[in-house]
């Protein structure tokens, strides 16, 4: 899926590219609150917080730890594949599924 693209490891799409989302976000909203760089105010201070704690997280994300299956979209293919694949065989042969969660 990532071939011939830049890719820093597989906690790239799932971790570091949001994190850097949130910090050019929060470091814009904190620019509009306060242009002139004067001095505090509880939501400049706020995007300050929200931008170090981004910039913190998508450090870490270069790291390279596995991360639970639902953090990488590879997962999520994979599981509406079989999803289609489960929805097709029952649209041919029926499903015995009652939805009571037994299939006797």
């Amino acid at each position: 899926m990532l071939d011939g693209e830049f890719n820093l490891g597989r906690n790239t799409i799932a971790v570091v590219e949001p994190a850097v989302g949130g910090f050019f976000v929060s470091v814009g909203c904190g620019m509009v609150l306060d242009p002139s760089g004067s001095g505090g105010g509880v939501l400049r201070n706020l995007c300050v917080i929200v931008a170090g704690i981004s910039l913190v997280v998508g450090v870490l994300g270069l790291i390279p730890v596995r991360l639970p299956g639902w953090m990488y979209p590879e997962w999520h293919e994979e599981r509406r594949w079989r999803r289609a694949e489960q929805a097709e065989w029952e649209a041919m042969y029926g499903s015995k599924d009652e939805g009571d969660g037994r299939a006797d």
